[in-house]
């Protein structure tokens, strides 16, 4: 009888996940997919996907399986489909769905009525929203634009089974080896979300009636997993407010004092069996988009495009995913960019900050009749600020971006216009969050890339 080896594998969130249904409903646009307990669960076509793009084509083909492209030779309902058995090859490789971990380090296989009484998946019946909107050139919400999604909280622990029909040991070292840093999974990894990180791999070489049904029983040998550096280069943005800051949740707190909130998130910790205490968050999204938009406006000085000299229609044209400069840090959907089928992912990834300490202040607000000097009936509203000592943001741009852009003839290095964006960021010119017209958002900073200082302003003002 053949043998198979078998790996079982726990996956730890490192930041956020998303994994979309495809689906909406009437309390969410965008929820996650859930198992037949209502929770969680990653999909094991996601973790193929994934380790499937670690490997070339060929060993990709040999390993997942290939199908070749059918083709359609038929016209009406009559359809005659050309294809050759052996142009097909099944995948060798077997990757279970990955099941959300309890409290005791057990995986629920079945369907259970008792899902509350576990300390872990109790917080999970419920899980974070995330509010988005776009933002136009003038600093103002898009109309239309604005959507929530769920999300998984960072710290979850998942589950699944690999198997490969093989007894080739180096094959399957190398597909564990992949396991042993970093691995992107679901949607959103441009927003932050899906980093997650295997905690434990225990594998086994069984003959094929021997494999457990379970994924609860375990595996007798382990991997020692170590940490290894990604092929990224990263820059680490280290910020200290000049005063308050606020990113908003969106809503208002539950007492009805304060009318804006910032947002709050919180990590599951599986140490102590329950959630941490309520963190500040800082969301990657906002801190893409505001430098998203830097990089539009030194792309365009660069490039010798200026807003009065180019008619108000052609404004989008160099704004967002249609400037070439955004594009390539940013990516671009399909047809988005000159009717092209093709788009890209975003080669810049930037990180979720998750803040333990804090402090906050409400401000109070009104607004004036101009033509009598009194307070208009109704226009009283509070908001809520932040403050922090530091916020150390970490910004990751994937090597396989291009060198060189061209706009308007101009040759323009995206890196370059990258790093100028992120500087604006330490000098103060380019403020954070919301409200950034009342004050609020501005930062000093030191801007590193690996070893090398950037921009170092924390020393002089702290000097």
């Amino acid at each position: 009888m053949s043998k198979h080896y078998v790996a079982d594998i726990i996956l730890e969130a490192k930041t956020p996940l998303r994994f979309g249904s495809g689906t909406n409903s009437i309390a969410m646009d965008m929820p996650v997919q859930r198992d037949w307990n209502d929770l969680p669960i990653i999909l094991g076509s996601s973790i193929a996907g994934a380790l499937r793009a670690k490997y070339d084509k060929a060993e990709a083909n040999k390993l997942f399986g290939y199908q070749k492209e059918r083709k359609n030779e038929g016209v009406a309902s009559s359809i005659i489909i050309k294809e050759k058995k052996d142009e097909e090859v099944a995948s060798s490789i077997i990757i279970s769905n990955a099941l959300l971990v309890g409290d005791k380090e057990k995986v629920c296989e079945a369907l259970s009525t008792d899902i509350t009484n576990d300390a872990i998946y109790q917080y999970f019946m419920d899980l974070p929203l995330r509010q988005h909107t776009a933002i136009d050139h003038r600093g103002t919400a898009k109309k239309g634009s604005k959507y929530d999604e769920e999300i998984i909280y960072k710290g979850s622990q998942f589950k699944c089974r690999i198997e490969l029909e093989s007894e080739n040991k180096d094959e399957f070292t190398k597909l564990l080896e992949h396991f042993r840093k970093p691995l992107l999974l679901g949607g959103g990894g441009s927003k932050g979300f899906g980093r997650v990180g295997a905690i434990s791999i225990h594998y086994a070489l069984l003959d094929l009636d021997a494999i457990p049904f379970s994924l609860n029983d375990e595996l007798k040998d382990a991997i020692e997993i170590q940490s290894f550096a990604d092929d990224t280069a990263t820059y680490t943005l280290t910020l200290k407010p000049e005063s308050f800051f606020m990113f908003g949740s969106g809503f208002g707190d539950e007492k009805g004092d304060v009318d804006s909130t910032a947002v709050y998130e919180y990590e599951i910790d599986y140490y102590t069996k329950s959630r941490s205490k309520r963190k500040l968050l800082i969301p990657a999204t906002s801190i893409k988009g505001a430098v998203a938009h830097r990089v539009a406006y030194h792309a365009n000085e660069t490039a010798g495009i200026y807003a009065d000299e180019i008619e108000l229609s052609d404004f989008d044209n160099y704004l967002g995913e249609n400037n070439p400069v955004v594009s390539a840090l940013f990516g671009h959907k399909k047809e988005s960019r000159d009717g092209k089928e093709s788009g890209h992912k975003g080669y810049v990834r930037i990180e979720d900050a998750y803040l333990e300490n804090y402090n906050t202040k409400v401000f109070d607000h009104n607004s004036i009749d101009r033509f009598t000097g009194g307070v208009i009936d109704g226009a009283l509203f509070a908001e809520e600020t932040t403050s922090v000592e530091r916020i150390i943001l970490h910004i990751e741009v994937d090597d396989r971006i291009t060198d060189s852009v061209v706009l308007n003839d101009e040759a323009i290095n995206p890196k370059s216009i990258l790093e100028r964006a992120l500087i604006d960021i330490c000098t103060g010119m380019l403020p954070l969050g919301g409200m950034t017209t009342k004050g609020h958002g501005v930062f000093d900073g030191k801007l590193e890339k690996g070893d090398e200082v950037i921009i170092d302003r924390l020393g002089e003002v702290e000097a």
